[in-house]
């Protein structure tokens, strides 16, 4: 049983009266206000006339015992509190009872007027419909709002509480569960398979019981193939509903391939070499499994929440606190840049890092990818240091080749000097003051110097 306040009576009802009496009166449709406990505060003549009784006569009784069925009791009671409590209008139809004994059809709405503190009062309107129930606005609604009806993709049903069908609309009928002609008249479990007539039956009555709008999705056989269906149910009236019904196939369609994507994407992120680290505000709030090991940690929980600057090498976080308050500020991604990363053993490794901002879980973060290239580094250390080796060496080849290419030139020089001093010896007569200078030109001559030796000898 739904709640139902039971307030103490009303101690200013004369007041209210003063207040509103004037435009209620006037009025020539029934309207009437009540306390929070259901008691009458105002009863207009036209809702005097109708309820064939003294406005007078009313005033400070509770209204659902004095013309409200016994069996719409419930019904009124669950109206009532939707107002208090939820402040929501709620409208149905209702038998509502004279005090001669006649009963007259009527659509009842009932709407709160507050205060900041609480609820001041409940106010009623009544529309008196015929006998049959059908008001005529209802009756011609279908004309009246033919063109709003061709325009939606929808399929719009009456179905009665009992869950048969009074009355549909389909532009399509390729997506309706059962001929044209085989719908109206029927059931849900007549025409839908167990499980979803099931589903459908409770959603109707929680719409019928709620006053809200109720929701269920269900999976359809049809000719043209599976189909996914999203049907919201309100209330109209108190013993009728109207479900429009959406083919959400290819929305769902739509669904499956972004979470497919999502999950290759995921994969292939967890699965990366490289390390991945989302954060957000400057802590990181994702960190992918096979990364976290280049940095010699077992899971991402251990970084999870941390401060991204703590992987930043001390000398290289200005920078990279600057890159980060960029990034955050104009939306737009920084260069890549290489950068020092800090493992857990305190060593580190240097990596290229790629940031983007983005939005992660419906929040502004940013993606950094770090690509390890430490033995690329070093590799390329060890390669300019053997490249300068190889240069050293071919210099001082380079050397050798001058210094043998001038000894060669001197020995030439040098030969042509002790061997003309030689002949000079051996045509000059003993006598000869000059034979003295001469020999000791060839007594100059090293015979252990290289210049002299064999290989020096002759010309090439």
């Amino acid at each position: 049983m739904p709640r139902f306040v039971e307030g103490p009576p009303c101690q200013d009802r004369s007041s209210i009266r003063d207040r509103y009496r004037w435009i209620l009166d006037g009025l020539p449709s029934p309207v009437f206000a009540l306390d929070k406990g259901g008691r009458v505060l105002l009863f207009n003549p036209a809702c005097a006339a109708l309820s064939e009784t003294k406005t007078d006569d009313v005033l400070g009784c509770e209204l659902a015992e004095l013309v409200i069925v016994p069996d719409e009791r419930d019904t009124w009671r669950q109206m009532f509190d939707k107002v208090v409590y939820d402040l929501q209008p709620c409208t149905r139809d209702l038998h509502w009872r004279a005090t001669g004994g006649s009963v007259v059809l009527t659509c009842c709405t009932l709407s709160a007027v507050t205060t900041p503190e609480h609820v001041d009062l409940v106010v009623g309107t009544l529309a008196v419909l015929p006998a049959d129930g059908q008001d005529p606005v209802r009756q011609h609604a279908p004309c009246k709002y033919e063109a709003i009806l061709h325009a939606l993709p929808d399929l719009v049903f009456r179905l009665g509480a009992d869950g048969v069908f009074r009355e549909y609309f389909a532009p399509n009928t390729r997506e309706l569960a059962a001929p044209p002609d085989g719908i109206v008249g029927h059931s849900l479990q007549e025409l839908l398979p167990p499980a979803i007539a099931e589903d459908s039956r409770r959603t109707l009555q929680k719409a019928l019981t709620s006053g809200r709008v109720e929701t269920h999705e269900y999976l359809l056989d049809l000719p043209d193939g599976q189909q996914h269906f999203e049907a919201r149910h309100v209330a109209n009236g108190a013993d009728e509903v109207l479900a429009i019904v959406r083919n959400i196939t290819r929305r769902k369609r739509n669904e499956e391939a972004l979470r497919r994507s999502e999950a290759s994407f995921r994969t292939l992120i967890e699965n990366s070499p490289d390390l991945v680290v989302v954060h957000r505000q400057g802590r990181i709030v994702y960190a992918n499994e096979r990364g976290i090991k280049l940095l010699g940690y077992d899971s991402p929980e251990q970084i999870v929440d941390s401060p991204v600057i703590d992987l930043v090498h001390a000398e290289d976080r200005p920078v990279v606190a600057e890159r980060i308050r960029h990034m955050m500020e104009t939306g737009e991604p920084v260069p890549t840049r290489e950068e020092r990363i800090l493992r857990r053993d305190g060593s580190s490794i240097i990596a290229e890092i790629a940031a983007i901002p983005l939005e992660f879980r419906g929040e502004p973060a940013v993606i950094v990818v770090a690509h390890d290239v430490t033995a690329r580094k070093q590799g390329e250390q060890e390669r300019a240091a053997l490249e300068a080796q190889i240069q050293h060496a071919q210099k001082l080849e380079s050397l050798g080749v001058l210094a043998g290419g001038i000894a060669h030139d001197f020995n030439n020089l040098l030969m042509g000097v002790l061997g003309n001093a030689g002949l000079a010896l051996m045509q000059l007569p003993h006598e000869s003051p000059a034979r003295e200078s001469l020999r000791r030109i060839e007594e100059s001559r090293i015979p252990d110097s290289p210049f002299c030796g064999p290989s020096w000898s002759r010309s090439p």
